[in-house]
């Protein structure tokens, strides 16, 4: 499986890799012992400076064998330089 987060402005979209990271934690609270989510964590790192001022919607888009999912949040990102 691979992740990746997406940065959407105007028609423009960035797309970084995203590193799993395990969150045993997340099972704990949201498992209540009928699922393990312990992968749902994932870290990245991206570089202000490569991005252009504006805001910026963020995505996630996951590809496992033949099966593609995206989905864009409502949550934005302010660039301010």
């Amino acid at each position: 499986q691979h992740t990746y987060l997406f940065l959407k402005k105007d028609k423009k979209m960035l797309v970084y890799e995203l590193k799993s990271q395990l969150r045993k934690d997340v099972t704990k609270v949201f498992g209540k012992n009928q699922f393990n989510l312990d992968s749902a964590g994932f870290i990245s790192s991206v570089s202000i400076e490569a991005l252009e001022k504006g805001q910026y919607q963020i995505g996630l888009y996951i590809s496992s064998g033949n099966h593609n999912a995206i989905s864009l949040s409502k949550h934005v990102v302010d660039i301010v330089k």
